[in-house]
């Protein structure tokens, strides 16, 4: 008896597995969540990769990507997939970093036109205080990206792209 509800209930629980377009989504849910809850092992690989440029201008990382990632907010709009390629379409709301960084020339500028005596140091100083004013005045706006993904030979969806180089071009 026992064997014969085993034959009839499995092949129910085969079609149970998650679909190409779900762990794709789940994928990205994860590493979106990682950044809307500015995650201590994200911010540590923010840190590393700034390398010393923003302790040298005085910023404190933390500090940095939290004024950042304030407003952050995705929407996973369409998921396509063709065979073992796949393409995710997102909606990010997110701070663009070419406004930030056309704002923080023109505010640099005056600054040093105002502060020529200033030694390097100070203007290092001034620079981050600057940069962070400006991070944090910046408002959020909607970006499109997509997102490739390849299934490996054990039937395993992979992103194509560094997922925090391709935030960084939709930002531009």
């Amino acid at each position: 008896m026992l064997m014969l509800l085993l034959a009839f209930t499995l092949p129910m629980f085969g079609g149970c597995s998650p679909s190409a377009e779900e762990l794709i989504r789940e994928d990205l849910t994860g590493h979106f969540e990682k950044l809307k809850s500015e995650d201590e092992d994200l911010l540590a690989l923010i840190g590393q990769n700034s390398g010393d440029s923003l302790e040298q201008l005085g910023i404190n990382v933390d500090e940095f990507v939290h004024s950042a990632l304030e407003g952050f907010d995705y929407a996973i709009d369409e998921v396509v997939v063709d065979d073992r390629a796949a393409r995710a379409d997102v909606t990010l709301t997110i701070k663009p970093i070419s406004d930030i960084l056309q704002e923080f020339q023109i505010k640099y500028a005056e600054y040093l036109v105002d502060n020529e005596s200033a030694d390097s140091t100070t203007r290092m100083q001034q620079a981050g205080a600057i940069l962070l004013n400006v991070v944090d005045g910046t408002s959020v706006e909607e970006q499109k990206a997509s997102f490739t993904y390849s299934q490996d030979d054990e039937g395993i969806w992979h992103i194509d792209d560094d997922i925090v180089s391709e935030l960084t071009q939709a930002m531009m």
